[in-house]
């Protein structure tokens, strides 16, 4: 598909750990995680999120997006406690940004409620 073609334009021109393959990485999971390919979907969300965390740092708001959208993904698939575990990371890092009133954490704890609600 042209997403996969992307991934590779982007990987040749400015290399596999560069972020821009990160975010082509996102794309490409969303892609996959629409068509159930699962074990694609995370492959693409943990290597986009070791790009991230090489260039940002692991506090990084494209860290705990990508880590947000593989926490969404394995809810879709019935991973709960994987899930859960991943939105309780996200709050903790937006939480030690003093974030505890952003909206983006107020989704996170959300998210994380309902996850526990499941398991």
């Amino acid at each position: 598909p042209l997403c996969k073609r992307a991934l590779e334009i982007r990987e040749k021109c400015f290399g596999v750990d560069h972020p821009d393959v990160g975010k082509q990485l996102n794309n490409l999971a969303l892609l996959c995680l629409n068509q159930g390919k699962y074990d694609k979907v995370e492959e693409c969300y943990k290597r986009a999120i070791d790009i991230y965390t090489k260039h940002y740092g692991k506090n990084d708001p494209n860290v705990a997006k990508t880590k947000n959208n593989l926490a969404s993904a394995y809810l879709r698939e019935g991973k709960y406690k994987l899930a859960a575990q991943l939105y309780q990371e996200v709050l903790s890092n937006e939480q030690c940004q003093n974030a505890t009133n952003n909206l983006n954490t107020t989704t996170e704890t959300i998210r994380d409620g309902s996850t526990v609600i499941k398991i």
